[in-house]
């Protein structure tokens, strides 16, 4: 990732329906955060020193709970982009963005890295050379809550696929998951 280095993010700098991360930095990102959980869990139930690692600002661990979306934003990506009230694309190497054409429609309470129902797991394997993913954890600011429908539409409305990995439980218990789905069938 980026440092941060004092220059302020402004959105306008790159519209969010430009907002993409390239589809093997995207999954090797997942798998550092994970390989980084399972190595604090184990050094902290082993009793090791963590001299050699260096955490976020004000990161909070919560080692033994499973790697949700809800987990990455509170544990890491609130941490990594808290002083520059920017999303996570801002600290994304320019070499590792890329005009999305995949939106990756998820629920947020399933792991991400789950064997066998993990968003990223599956998402990894569809991917080919040259895609480049749209997914809100990384794109959208999550320091700024409010209304996203008219962005987010716009987003849907450029990609060429819609991805909806299947997990537990089932993405479709989520309206705006939903919504997703109703919205990219609207364009066609």
């Amino acid at each position: 990732m980026l440092p941060v280095n004092g220059h302020a993010w402004k959105d306008s700098e790159q519209p969010l329906e430009q907002r993409g991360i390239e589809g093997r930095f995207f999954c090797q990102f997942f798998r550092e955060i994970n390989n980084y959980r399972d190595r604090m869990t184990r050094n902290h139930e082993l009793g090791f020193s963590r001299d050699d690692v260096v955490d976020p600002p004000d990161w909070k661990p919560s080692w033994r709970d499973d790697l949700t979306s809800r987990r990455l934003v509170a544990d890491h990506i609130f941490p990594w982009t808290k002083s520059i009230s920017a999303p996570l694309y801002a600290r994304i190497p320019e070499a590792s963005r890329c005009q999305p054409n995949i939106y990756l429609s998820y629920p947020w309470h399933p792991p991400l890295l789950a064997s066998g129902y993990g968003v990223i797991e599956t998402v990894g394997e569809c991917l080919k050379a040259g895609d480049c993913v749209w997914m809100d954890v990384f794109c959208h600011d999550q320091h700024r809550v409010g209304s996203a429908v008219p962005q987010i539409e716009k987003v849907i409305g450029r990609v060429q696929r819609l991805f909806l990995p299947m997990s537990e439980p089932p993405w479709f218990e989520r309206c705006w998951c939903v919504w997703e789905v109703g919205e990219k069938l609207g364009d066609q």
